[in-house]
């Protein structure tokens, strides 16, 4: 199975441990998995941008860019495939067909369509706009579905 990890799954895993306790166990199962390569799993350059948006956000000015960075390099020491941002013509091409209210995950689901992903693993429910275009799964839906 290969999968597209949304940041909203990110977050949890890079900052949820102690706000999102039920959450952050299930994305490190699911993060176990992907390290023993039972699932392939794909994020964006976008995911990172998204990462140090959630530094600014959410820590002090001052220790925010040093978050993002051991964030990032946490993430990035793990099995998951990185990919590029859209070119200009995916994004023309596939921007009607993959039409969703927020408009900033369009690209995931645009590149989880392109890297020919099963699932797009997410918290974000507006993804259900796409979901007849490609499936989307909490990481508890894929982490049960492991374990059976």
């Amino acid at each position: 199975m290969k999968v597209y990890l949304d940041t909203s799954v990110l977050n949890v895993w890079l900052f949820g441990r102690e706000q999102e306790a039920a959450r952050y166990a299930q994305v490190c199962h699911l993060v176990e998995a992907i390290n023993a390569e039972k699932v392939q799993a794909v994020v964006s350059l976008y995911s990172l941008q998204e990462i140090c948006v959630y530094c600014q956000d959410n820590f002090p000015a001052e220790f925010s860019p040093t978050v993002a960075r051991l964030a990032v390099h946490d993430l990035l020491n793990n099995q998951l495939a990185l990919v590029s941002l859209l070119s200009r013509m995916e994004r023309l091409i596939y921007g009607r067909r993959f039409s969703m209210a927020d408009a900033s995950d369009q690209s995931h689901a645009v590149i989880a369509f392109l890297q020919k992903c099963d699932a797009i693993i997410t918290y974000d429910t507006h993804y259900q706009a796409i979901a007849h275009l490609l499936p989307c799964k909490t990481p508890e839906e894929i982490v049960e579905k492991m374990d059976r």
